[in-house]
């Protein structure tokens, strides 16, 4: 393949993403979106677009 960006990013679209997506096992969201009852994802905005942190609560316990 022809890289497509820098070296360090060289056809990670293509080798990593692209088929796990064409094998259906991407799941795409906005906002927050919530695995189960204790996973929760969040929006981090910054200067990476799509950004996101993992919330855990178990009980009284909280991870971000």
């Amino acid at each position: 393949m022809r890289p497509r960006y820098r070296q360090g990013n060289q056809n990670v679209w293509e080798d990593s993403v692209l088929p796990v997506h064409q094998a259906g096992q991407v799941k795409l969201w906005e906002g927050s979106y919530t695995l189960d009852s204790h996973l929760t994802l969040h929006p981090a905005p910054g200067h990476t677009p799509g950004s996101s942190v993992i919330q855990l609560k178990s009980g009284s316990d909280r991870a971000v």
